[in-house]
């Protein structure tokens, strides 16, 4: 497992998010399980990262990395100081795009209909809340690519609440653009799920009380329920 061995640079977010070096010489951004929903933000972004990166969207790779009990904390303001105290253990290392810009200027109708469904697809698969105007998620690196990024608020742990529409969530950017033909969307409901269900960090989990196969079955549902809702 990866663990952290130096704090680079902090950056402004809900999440904290962090830009680390690890013992491997790499450099990622963390996220901590000490703020916002804790591990259960921790496992969203894990599964959504984990699924689209693999079905070749432009999402961050992820995995689990460590912050030592004995980690030199004492760096940032005391908010941050303690929210790393609250993190040691398991967190999450997401792949650092080189010279990023975040909340980039970018007129959302002319993102390419590749990316578009793509972002659809994964944003109505597991139930992104917070992909809107205000706040689109996007980041662009240095060749002008654009990354689909923030995927710990998604609310497919939520069984009630991935229900309730065929539709996107009514803030999201692109909530008036059907998704039921989406080609992308296809490629998730036909995803095998199993080994990334396997490789969530039991203490994250725990701390939730959740077990795998509980994972195991909300996404199971989630597949079964978009199956029937568009055969109808």
């Amino acid at each position: 497992m990866l663990v952290v061995s130096k704090i680079l640079e902090l950056y402004k977010g809900s999440s904290f998010p962090v830009k680390i070096q690890t013992n491997n010489g790499n450099t990622y951004i963390l996220k901590m399980k000490g703020a916002g929903n804790g591990a259960k933000s921790l496992i969203q972004e894990f599964i959504v990262n984990r699924v689209g990166h693999l079905i070749g969207f432009p999402i961050p790779n992820v995995q689990p990395v460590l912050i030592p009990d004995e980690f030199p904390w004492t760096f940032g303001t005391d908010e941050f100081d303690d929210l790393v105290k609250k993190s040691f253990g398991i967190n999450l290392a997401l792949d650092y795009i080189e010279n990023q810009r975040d909340k980039i200027e970018i007129e959302l109708n002319s993102l390419n209909e590749e990316l578009r469904n793509q972002v659809k697809a994964i944003d109505f698969f597991f139930k992104n809340f917070d992909r809107t105007i205000q706040s689109n998620n996007f980041l662009k690196d240095q060749t002008g690519k654009i990354w689909i990024i923030d995927h710990g608020s998604c609310e497919f742990l939520n069984d009630s609440l991935m229900k309730e529409s065929k539709l996107l969530p009514s803030n999201h950017i692109y909530k008036s653009e059907p998704v039921q033909n989406d080609p992308y969307l296809i490629k998730i409901l036909q995803f095998d799920f199993e080994p990334f269900i396997q490789e969530v960090p039991k203490s994250w989990l725990n701390e939730i009380g959740l077990q795998k196969n509980d994972l195991r079955l909300i996404l199971r549902n989630r597949v079964q329920w978009i199956l029937s809702a568009f055969s109808s």
